[in-house]
């Protein structure tokens, strides 16, 4: 959990965001309020947005084991829009894994607990240590 929070501390641009490192129970999570800043031109938060919220839990769970994990490709589907005022979560899951790669899955939920974003990252993991 150490190494979570002092990557977390270090990460100027979700700070920026506004991005939370919740613990809970041995237990954590990323959560957001989306701002109007983070308004498109239709209503709805950018897609950028939520993809640096799953990028940013995904890099932190990735380089939580002590090593350096970088990822290679990434992806996000976006089911539902999200608007000003809604408060976003994550939900993480090492999907697939060898010994140098792995797929992280990012589910995104908004406080009615509905997916409105649906992330996947092929990370390589190297010798480095973080």
């Amino acid at each position: 959990m150490n190494n979570i929070q002092k990557i977390f501390n270090s990460d100027i641009f979700a700070n920026k965001l506004g991005i939370e490192l919740i613990i809970e129970n041995e237990k954590w999570f990323l959560k957001m309020t989306i701002t109007k800043s983070m308004m498109n031109g239709l209503g709805y938060a950018s897609n950028s947005v939520l993809f640096s919220f799953a990028e940013t839990a995904s890099n932190l769970l990735a380089n939580s084991f002590g090593t350096l994990s970088i990822p290679i490709k990434s992806e996000i589907t976006y089911p539902l829009p999200v608007k000003v005022k809604d408060t976003i979560t994550t939900d993480l899951e090492i999907i697939e894994q060898s010994d140098k790669s792995f797929t992280i899955e990012a589910i995104i939920r908004n406080q009615n607990k509905k997916v409105v974003g649906i992330y996947l990252s092929n990370f390589f993991r190297s010798s480095k240590e973080v």
